[in-house]
């Protein structure tokens, strides 16, 4: 059913609500990461970019980091190419250096 009556909007409250929302999910993402910074030197693993099988490892590696840029990628050493990658797409080689 249909009302004929006024409605007024305040579009200022609606745009402030939607920025303390934009920023509560972006803390809230934010908080599930673990800051790295990738230096040169570091190894690193290269995730997949297509879907993978269960059994298969979960990246390639690990290759060398040889440079490291301000805009979120790095260029790693892989064999004799050398590729640019995000940051996103790999992730710290730990090994497990136990001395028994």
């Amino acid at each position: 059913m249909l009302y004929d009556f006024a409605f007024t909007v305040n579009w200022n409250d609606l745009q402030a609500k939607k920025l303390q929302r934009r920023r509560t999910n972006n803390e809230q993402e934010n908080r599930k990461r673990i800051k790295y910074h990738f230096k040169v030197n570091d190894e690193v693993m290269l995730e997949h970019n297509t879907l993978q099988r269960k059994i298969n490892p979960l990246g390639n590696g690990p290759f060398t980091i040889t440079k490291v840029y301000t805009n979120g990628t790095v260029q790693i050493q892989k064999g004799i190419v050398s590729e640019r990658v995000n940051i996103r797409r790999i992730s710290p080689y730990l090994t497990s250096d136990v001395h028994a």
